[in-house]
């Protein structure tokens, strides 16, 4: 992906010399965190994030530090200085674990507890910032810190992603000069597509952490700088986040294609030992489910019952005159984006019907919360919000005649719909 990407933004020429090196260097990154495996390293996911864009833009600073803190993190290609584009170095966080792994003291100045005590001091540098598996996966338990992801670049996730679409918009817009030549298989267009797609996946995995995030540190009490190991994720940068998702993932505009495009993603159909060619479902490209799978994906994400007990919870931690995310807020945000067609009084397009219809199973999931998943607040804000979708689908219905048929019937359907959840509930209570 990373290649194609530089290669139509002319960040590199594409040359075969430049491909060997390329190959070449993403070995090298490969066989030194492999080699920090076998000398006891973890993973370090937060390893990517010491870095600004500005640095990792400048081939100078890279050439000198690399692209990250750490071999041992996973970290996508640098995309931004055309020169060092995988982590062919150790980094800072290794050369200083490898220290306290493996420096021996000579009995002299220090014994080995005080030698230990004193390279261990060092770990509140914020290049040195450190973040495993455990840390790392999990979204809804484990997976608080925003800093801590695995296919992420810069101090900055959102600005990098920004770059990452608006490179993806030109991917596909380069399809036409740069891959449908003469003899070639239409699979190449369709997996540039697909490598296109993928990144808005990543930013929803990613970005999402923003929202109830809580950065967290291992030190302990009495370390330098004597800070509280959580810190909740500043107000602004939440709604930063949200919006992010909101404006490129779950608006009525963040997708949309060239009809002609659609029609020359065809897949591989020749033969391989696995049967994949039989085991196809469908030859043509299913982009409705491909969209809805990163849409909803994305609604859930910001939905989940453990990330509504930490902004709830948060709502508790923020200092006195801090400016304070809410669950009203999240809820309103999402809603208001997401059927704001009602508002415009226009026709609603495919893919927003099926996003449309996925909120309202969610907040109808809350609202019946069947499992005891969802605090009280979760569930009043349901209600509250599917009362207010209810309300002006009801009111758009009444004053405007002037949908298509597939507008007004998803809109009775939405309807119906709600009023069913309101009558389950009555059922369950």
């Amino acid at each position: 992906t990373a290649w194609d990407l530089m290669k139509i933004s002319k960040t590199i020429n594409g040359t075969k010399k430049e491909l060997e090196e390329y190959i070449h260097d993403g070995l090298v990154d490969l066989v030194l965190h492999e080699v920090g495996h076998t000398l006891g390293l973890r993973h370090n996911f937060k390893a990517s994030s010491i870095y600004s864009i500005e640095q990792l833009s400048d081939v100078n600073f890279t050439n000198k530090h690399g692209i990250s803190g750490s071999v041992m993190d996973y970290q996508p290609i640098n995309i931004f200085d055309g020169q060092n584009f995988f982590q062919t170095k150790p980094g800072i966080y290794d050369f200083w674990a490898i220290e306290y792994a493996y420096k021996q003291s000579n009995g002299s100045e220090f014994s080995e507890e005080k030698l230990l005590n004193k390279i261990a001091s060092k770990s509140t540098d914020p290049l040195l910032r450190y973040g495993t598996d455990e840390d790392t996966y999990g979204l809804s338990t484990r997976g608080i810190d925003p800093h801590s992801n695995a296919w992420d670049l810069t101090n900055d996730p959102i600005a990098y992603y920004d770059k990452i679409f608006e490179l993806s918009q030109a991917l596909w817009d380069s399809i036409p000069n740069y891959f449908e030549k003469k003899g070639e298989k239409y699979v190449k267009i369709r997996n540039v597509f697909e490598r296109g797609l993928r990144q808005y996946h990543s930013a929803s995995r990613n970005i999402a952490k923003y929202v109830g995030g809580i950065y967290h540190s291992r030190h302990h009490i009495g370390d330098p700088g004597d800070k509280n190991p959580f810190t909740v994720v500043p107000a602004k940068k939440q709604r930063e986040a949200l919006t992010f998702l909101i404006e490129n993932i779950l608006s009525k505009n963040a997708f949309n294609f060239d009809p002609d495009l659609l029609n020359k993603l065809a897949p591989e159909r020749e033969g391989d030992f696995r049967g994949k060619v039989w085991r196809m479902s469908r030859i043509d490209y299913p982009i409705h489910d491909y969209i809805r799978w990163i849409q909803s994906g994305t609604l859930y994400r910001l939905h989940h019952p453990r990330i509504f007990s930490r902004v709830r919870d948060n709502e508790l931690k923020y200092l006195f005159g801090e400016d304070i995310f809410t669950l009203s807020e999240l809820f309103q945000n999402i809603t208001n984006s997401i059927w704001s067609e009602l508002n415009d009084k226009e026709n609603i397009n495919s893919f927003r019907r099926d996003l449309q219809k996925s909120h309202i199973e969610i907040l109808s999931t809350i609202l019946l919360n069947k499992r005891n998943y969802f605090h009280s607040d979760a569930m009043a804000l349901a209600r509250a919000n599917l009362q207010q979708i209810n309300g002006n689908i009801t009111s758009v219905l009444m004053s405007n005649n002037d949908f298509n048929d597939y507008t007004n019937a998803h809109l009775n359907e939405s309807n119906n719909r709600i009023q069913s959840v309101y009558k389950a509930q009555t059922v369950l209570n």
